[in-house]
């Protein structure tokens, strides 16, 4: 029975298993010399489109490393920054008339700018590079007194190598044409669907078998691709299906548009962009949807006087009537009951 290379879809595998696999065959078919001798022209059409795709993919990895860097850097200055923020409000009410009173000119410049280290990267970073500048200069001897000369170091040096790398990081994209990866990958599978197809039209008019080992070789790893990815498949179905059992058991719930912090209520705040998302851990929580089938929920009243229903709760349940906002006291009223 004639060896032929199998059926292999591969536009439907992601970037990382098409890259790898292409440059399995490509591997295989440059070192047996009849693959070399018979196709040279295919192999070599193969081998300029993948070395095409691999230059646009080396190139977004690098946007993307530098994007990573980017999100560290300004983790750590919004760190540095708060804590400069609070190192200052401590020194206002200093015994010492002099300390005191470099504390309070500081407070006024923080406040003068009121950054906020939740807006969008290019807002925050343009504040933070003239209040960087003036803190090198203006208030250096004010941040001597109070010792505070590393926390300002911090935000100057971190605000400038951000800078450096969101230019850096435009020059890069900039290379990066619009879907110029994606039509790259086109090209070189259908440069791979060439050569397969050449191959096995070969077999079927020359039944001499001198393909049969690289052939062998090629499906096997077929095989092992198709494998992986039926796993991959089950793995996320089942994933899947865990998330929207543990949704119409109830655990999923729609949390309030403010948060409890020590002081009183916080309103959320807008993320930032894709690029400068707050981490776990930050001030700053993040609103999550409550998937799953038409499910009623038991609407409690919230802790705060705002009883306005919140984006994403039931329309049809019975809230407050508008007006002063209050929530009714305990006694006051039968407890909220889903709308039937």
């Amino acid at each position: 029975m004639l060896q032929k290379i199998k059926g292999f879809v591969i536009g439907d595998y992601s970037y990382n298993a098409q890259y790898s696999y292409i440059l399995d065959v490509l591997e295989d078919a440059e070192s047996d010399e009849n693959i070399v001798n018979k196709f040279s022209t295919e192999l070599g059409t193969l081998r300029k489109t993948f070395d095409a795709e691999d230059a646009l993919m080396t190139l977004q990895k690098k946007t993307e490393d530098l994007t990573a860097r980017i999100t560290t850097l300004n983790d750590e200055r919004k760190v540095s920054y708060l804590s400069y923020k609070r190192a200052v409000d401590a020194f206002v009410n200093i015994t010492a008339p002099d300390m005191a009173a470099a504390a309070t000119r500081l407070k006024k410049h923080i406040d003068a700018y009121s950054i906020n280290v939740y807006d969008y990267m290019n807002e925050k970073t343009a504040s933070f590079t003239n209040f960087s500048q003036d803190l090198a200069t203006t208030y250096k001897q004010d941040l001597e007194l109070l010792q505070l000369t590393p926390f300002a170091t911090a935000i100057i040096d971190k605000t400038k190598l951000i800078r450096q790398l969101v230019n850096e990081r435009d020059e890069e994209n900039a290379k990066l044409k619009d879907n110029s990866l994606h039509a790259a990958r086109l090209a070189t599978d259908a440069a791979y669907q060439k050569l397969k197809s050449h191959i096995n039209s070969y077999v079927d008019l020359n039944e001499t078998g001198e393909f049969d080992s690289f052939i062998s070789t090629i499906n096997q790893k077929i095989a092992r691709y198709k494998t992986d990815a039926s796993r991959k498949k089950t793995i996320n179905k089942r994933r899947k299906e865990k998330q929207n059992g543990s949704t119409a058991n109830g655990s999923d719930k729609q949390p309030s548009a403010t948060h409890k912090k020590k002081g009183g209520d916080t309103a959320l705040t807008p993320a930032d962009t894709a690029n400068d998302a707050p981490k776990a851990g930050n001030d700053t929580p993040k609103a999550s949807g409550t998937s799953g089938d038409d499910t009623k929920t038991e609407l409690t009243p919230a802790p705060s006087d705002d009883t306005t229903p919140k984006s994403g709760d039931n329309p049809s349940a019975t809230t407050t009537p508008s007006g002063d906002n209050t929530a009714p006291s305990s006694g006051d009223t039968e407890p909220m009951k889903p709308a039937q």
